[in-house]
């Protein structure tokens, strides 16, 4: 690879998700973009549904964008710790895989299990190995797309007659990766939010104070 990586960040929302953007994360965004150690582009995948074909098409994207890594993130996660780039940038050659772990904002953990499953695995750093982890903010290399043929995402269901769940889609994707001698790493350092868990006037509360903020810049025209 020659040159700055080419990084292809990928929001997810519409139709799944309740077609919104939460502003914390709309802010990340616009930070991502001037970050100068990657070539970065910033896009939205609007209304695909169900939510593993949603994923398998964030996959799809990157390969017709010809990117060298794909950052994902749900529309109603944002980060005020390190970024998916900072983790990326830390990641390096032996880590074709990464998720970061989601926090409810301001409580710690949320539900650490089943988030990440098999918390205990190998530690380097700030990354842990593990076998399971959500997909609320996942750092892919173009390695997964290259080796392992799609669909890369799909729900699993048990073969009785409740036929409930067996694997959620990104809990299915890990079994894939690992069935494929592919390590899960997790970024466990603190900072990443999901405001899905939250209450939202939490989120009125700073849309308010973008009013206020706007209403005294028209003031000093």
């Amino acid at each position: 690879m020659t040159g700055r990586p080419k990084v292809l960040i990928l929001t997810l929302t519409g139709r799944e998700r309740d077609s919104w953007i939460n502003p914390f994360l709309f802010r990340n965004l616009r930070d991502l973009m001037g970050d100068t150690r990657f070539d970065v582009t910033c896009e939205t995948l609007i209304n695909a549904w169900p939510v593993s074909h949603a994923r398998n098409r964030t996959f799809e994207l990157a390969r017709q964008w010809g990117a060298d890594v794909l950052v994902t993130v749900d529309n109603d996660q944002s980060f005020s710790g390190p970024t998916p780039l900072d983790v990326l940038s830390e990641m390096g050659p032996d880590r074709d895989f990464c998720a970061m772990v989601t926090y409810r904002r301001g409580d710690g953990p949320v539900d650490f299990e089943p988030i990440v499953q098999n918390p205990s695995g190998t530690a380097q750093g700030a990354f842990r190995e593990v076998r399971r982890i959500s997909a609320g903010c996942l750092i892919v290399s173009k390695t997964i797309w290259e080796r392992i043929p799609g669909p890369w995402f799909r729900w699993e269901f048990n073969e009785d007659e409740t036929g409930s769940t067996r694997a959620s889609e990104d809990f299915a994707f890990c079994d894939l990766l690992r069935e494929h001698g592919i390590r899960v790493w997790a970024h466990t350092a603190q900072g990443f939010s999901h405001w899905k868990t939250v209450d939202q006037a939490a989120v009125g509360d700073y849309i308010a104070s973008l009013h206020r903020r706007i209403a005294e810049l028209e003031a000093r025209r």
